[in-house]
């Protein structure tokens, strides 16, 4: 006789956990510091990159959306920019997996900032579109700048999570 699985069971412990971070990390980039710089940090793009090339596995699509609908609340952006931001950077990573797998920290870094680039310039027109005017260029460089600078300790700061991850909630 077939007994039905448990919803505990149904979850992914991981994946769950990794939500949990997710919304920790948009909250952490909310604290009022950052305002006091001029930018906010998105410490959850920063990982997120780093997670989608080496642990895909842990990372699921509605979760992905519900950070991203978070995120715009939280912030005040248009519904759907974040959603926007998150899905691009899921399809980049998904295509170009394979190549960037294997290679050194230093092209998974020129990734990200190729990526940074291109994605923090089009979010700025779109929030100069909806604002109805062009915004200021120098908080963006300085987001540019911050997220660069500090990727890869963000990117040990994850490695490590991901380990304790792994070794904590064995499967």
């Amino acid at each position: 006789m077939h007994q039905p699985e448990s919803l505990l069971n149904k979850i992914n412990i991981k994946a769950l956990i990794v939500l949990c971070l997710s919304m920790a990390l948009v909250l952490f980039s909310f604290i009022p510091v950052w305002a006091s710089l001029g930018f906010c940090p998105n410490f959850f793009i920063m990982t997120l990159y780093l997670w989608l090339v080496y642990r895909p596995d842990l990372i699921q699509l509605r979760g992905l959306i519900l950070v991203g609908l978070f995120q715009d609340a939280l912030y005040g952006y248009p519904l759907g920019i974040s959603i926007f931001e998150i899905l691009l950077l899921y399809a980049l990573i998904q295509a170009f997996r394979r190549y960037i797998l294997q290679e050194s920290f230093g092209f998974i870094f020129a990734g990200y900032a190729a990526y940074l680039l291109i994605y923090s310039h089009m979010k700025w027109f779109i929030l100069s579109y909806f604002k109805g005017e062009w915004l200021s260029y120098t908080p963006l460089l300085k987001f540019m700048g911050f997220s660069l600078l500090i990727y890869p300790a963000v990117c040990s700061l994850s490695l490590a999570i991901q380990k304790y991850i792994d070794y904590s909630f064995k499967d």
